[in-house]
């Protein structure tokens, strides 16, 4: 099934149920001769059969560290887009659940270091904002990561060719099924998931720094997820990426101990 991404807009299909954004810039379907996405591409929806990917936006937070025992505990896997300094929070101060969700398998992205609108930055202000998130991932994981998702899911053109430039290096992250948890209800939520498909084959959108995402829905998700006999898997799984190295370069220099550069300015 092919989806066209034109405009950071919703449509809902018809056929399936699933609310798909729509963007430029799509993916071309990974080839068994070559299957990673290149850079710079648009992907928000699965394209392996009877798998979901579950992704967070806009941690780490203190509830992060949960939020991987609830996957983990079930052998699932999620991602992980982390921001580095968002409403007071920093990610410097919950490295250890960074840590934690990468050694068990999640895959990390960017959210952007300060939760940019890209779309309403320069170029400078973009590339000096990207060159403090990759700062921390060198200092934390030691390593450079290939997959990013804009802020408020803005993109265009200009910010497109920015992260393809320099060096950067992005694959682009959408969805297609935003749980909406900064303003629903977990009870409402529910009732969304109810209503895929049996086989959505959707990117899942959610907030690892909400309470009741990470205490109520999470477990519920698990079990939605097992009902329906699908695999919780890492975006590049969901999306076909099979190669090693897809999800993450390893950095020059790092990881590194703890010490007084570890704190967001």
């Amino acid at each position: 099934m092919l989806y066209y991404f034109r405009s950071p807009l919703f449509i809902s299909l018809a056929l399936t149920g699933v609310a798909v954004a729509q963007f430029e810039f799509p993916c071309p379907p990974v080839l068994p001769s070559y299957p990673e996405y290149p850079f710079g591409c648009v992907v928000g929806t699965c394209s392996v059969p009877n798998t979901v990917a579950i992704t967070f936006n806009g941690g780490p937070s203190q509830f992060t560290s949960s939020v991987v025992d609830i996957l983990n505990k079930h052998n699932m896997k999620a991602t992980f887009f982390v921001t580095g300094k968002k409403d007071g929070q920093c990610i410097y101060d919950y490295a250890d659940a960074v840590i934690k969700a990468d050694d068990a398998g999640h895959q990390i992205g960017s959210y952007t270091w300060g939760h940019l609108n890209l779309t309403d930055s320069t170029r400078d202000e973009i590339l000096e904002d990207d060159a403090k998130f990759r700062d921390a991932m060198r200092k934390i994981l030691g390593k450079r990561f290939r997959w990013m998702r804009p802020p408020y899911g803005a993109l265009n053109r200009d910010v497109r060719e920015t992260l393809v430039s320099r060096g950067i290096r992005y694959k682009i992250a959408h969805w297609s099924h935003d749980t909406q948890d900064e303003s629903l209800s977990v009870e409402a939520i529910k009732a969304k998931f109810n209503e895929l498909p049996d086989d959505p084959m959707v990117v899942v959108m959610a907030n690892d720094w909400i309470k009741s995402t990470a205490e109520e829905l999470m477990p519920w998700i698990v079990e939605w997820v097992q009902k329906r006999g699908l695999r919780a898997v890492t975006l590049s799984e969901c999306t076909g990426e099979a190669i090693p190295g897809s999800m993450y370069d390893w950095a020059i220099n790092g990881p590194t101990p703890r010490d007084e550069t570890w704190v967001c300015d």
